[in-house]
């Protein structure tokens, strides 16, 4: 939705016609994407439900219980990949062929 919307604001104040979304439509669809694309305005979102009902004011104000379902995900998702970069980053030891042997004093 949230693309639909860019290409229709794309067309000017009117819109191309492809939709005519309420202002409520508008604000909840870029708060889901929003969540979406980052991990500090999910928690952000996540951390305002609890404390506030946004959901009065925004009709598709996304829940707590998604927020965390998303910030899971994301944590497991940046978590694999910041292994696999760590992973790449390091060198294997090879095995030691045993000819070294301590000085002694």
């Amino acid at each position: 939705l949230i693309v639909v919307l860019i290409v229709q604001l794309g067309f000017g104040e009117q819109g191309a016609g492809l939709i005519d979304p309420s202002s409520e439509a508008i604000i909840g669809s870029i708060l889901w994407g929003v969540v979406l694309c980052s991990p500090h305005a999910a928690l952000g979102l996540g951390l305002a439900a609890t404390s506030t009902n946004l959901s009065k004011d925004v009709s598709n104000y996304p829940p707590f219980w998604a927020v965390c379902m998303i910030m899971g995900a994301e944590s497991i998702l940046y978590l694999v990949a910041t292994y696999r970069v760590d992973r790449q980053a390091l060198i294997s030891l090879q095995p030691g062929r045993g000819d070294i042997v301590p000085q002694e004093e």
